[in-house]
């Protein structure tokens, strides 16, 4: 397994952002030297390997800079693809809702994402969504139609809902992952939200109604067609 974590660049200009500041920094560079760290010890304990990015978070940059992202962002999408052309590749991306209810970066990951897929004449590569756990959760919650204008929103592309299950051991082992972005924890807690708690109980109930699921289960969407 591979992950790439697209927005790890440390800005040359120090910023003080809310955000930061929520999660325990003084400024940009601790953040960044902090967040790094921690994302390294979570893919770790998953057994996954590390591809870093230097894009800037989205609270580091301005509304040009993004859209000459998007576009740098399919070229390296596209030669990590290349890389593994010898085997057969499964390439997930965050699930766009609304756009106001999307992050930011993960909506600009998003679209790369579509650019990528449009483009692919590769048949060894399959593409899927997944269901950004914190956005799912509030589009859920508020009966938000997840995925269903996805079609028409973006030309043709046509997704299929997978139900993967996990089992208590699974489950258990994503929230030691989580833990490990302590940082994130705690500015999400300063908002009031346990997110540990959180995201176990949205995996347990996310498929409550689904009798084949015996435990709790994952969500993502598979591109059937363009």
């Amino acid at each position: 397994m591979v992950v790439a974590t697209i927005f790890g660049g440390n800005p040359k200009e120090i910023f003080y952002t809310e955000w930061d500041r929520l999660s325990g920094f003084t400024d940009s560079n601790k953040a960044l030297q902090n967040r790094v760290s921690e994302n390294e010890g979570a893919l770790a304990l998953l057994g996954a390997s590390i591809n870093n990015y230097q894009y800037f978070d989205g609270q580091y940059r301005t509304l040009d800079e993004s859209k000459e992202i998007q576009v740098n962002m399919v070229q390296d999408i596209e030669a990590l693809i290349e890389k593994y052309r010898d085997k057969e590749i499964s390439i997930y991306a965050p699930g766009g809702f609304e756009a106001d209810r999307i992050h930011v970066d993960h909506r600009l990951v998003y679209n790369a994402f579509v650019d990528v897929l449009k483009r692919n004449d590769q048949s060894h590569v399959q593409f899927f969504v997944y269901e950004d756990f914190y956005d799912a959760r509030q589009a859920l919650a508020a009966e938000f139609p997840v995925f269903k204008d996805y079609k028409k929103e973006w030309g043709g592309v046509g997704f299929k809902k997978v139900v993967q299950h996990i089992d208590e051991t699974d489950l258990d082992t994503k929230t030691r992952a989580i833990e490990w972005y302590s940082s994130q924890i705690k500015a999400f807690a300063a908002q009031g939200f346990d997110i540990e708690s959180m995201v176990r109980k949205f995996n347990t109930e996310r498929c409550k109604d689904d009798l084949s699921v015996p435990y709790a289960c994952e969500v993502v969407y598979k591109v059937t067609e363009l």
